[in-house]
């Protein structure tokens, strides 16, 4: 529909077809999250494919993977089971979290994961940080909302990758209580 002349699409059987393909640039997997009754998954290992078992075999094939995963999906859960993951996008349509994607590299260093923010069909701007899930980074302490104070809730895909902190620090808001997502600020 693209008219792209350089992209090939392939609806195959993935273990026995990546194990047939010669080297490609990016290879991009959408595993099925129904079972065989017909109900929803979202563990990694519970879809068909399991990316989780075939991912070394696809990096082997490619320099970069891109897996569409559930928006169910814990993001710590999916870095313990995908390796070399270099991007999480996060998309949100009108503030609800649609997709999970993340981005795998074949190489093997040790860069840190970005993770991308969006919440389309709305004004809010993108957001990305350095995903580390084992960082708080609010630096300003908790405050008393007063008079004239602005209140912030972060969009669903920042709430979704557990960044609401990050983006705290980013535009130097308040956390309302320690126990809270929301936010202030005089601006």
């Amino acid at each position: 529909l693209l008219g792209l002349d350089n992209v090939t699409t392939v609806n195959a059987d993935s273990t026995a077809y990546v194990g047939s393909l010669d080297r490609a640039d990016i290879i991009y997997a959408d595993p099925a999250r129904r079972n065989t009754a017909g109900r929803k998954t979202v563990a990694i290992e519970d879809c068909t494919p399991d990316i989780g078992a075939l991912q070394h075999k696809i990096l082997a094939k490619s320099r970069y993977a891109i897996i569409k995963l559930s928006p169910m999906l814990d993001i710590t859960q999916a870095l313990r089971t995908l390796t070399n993951v270099r991007e999480i996008h996060v998309v949100s349509v009108k503030g609800e979290c649609k997709e999970l994607l993340c981005v795998l590299s074949a190489s093997n260093d040790t860069a840190a994961t970005t993770c991308h923010c969006v919440n389309l069909g709305t004004t809010d701007k993108p957001f990305s940080c350095v995903y580390d899930s084992n960082t708080a980074v609010s630096i300003l302490p908790p405050d008393t909302p007063l008079a004239g104070k602005l209140l912030f809730e972060p969009n669903a895909s920042i709430l979704k990758a557990g960044v609401q902190d990050a983006f705290a620090a980013e535009y130097r808001l308040s956390k309302l209580h320690p126990m809270s997502n929301l936010y202030v600020s005089d601006t």
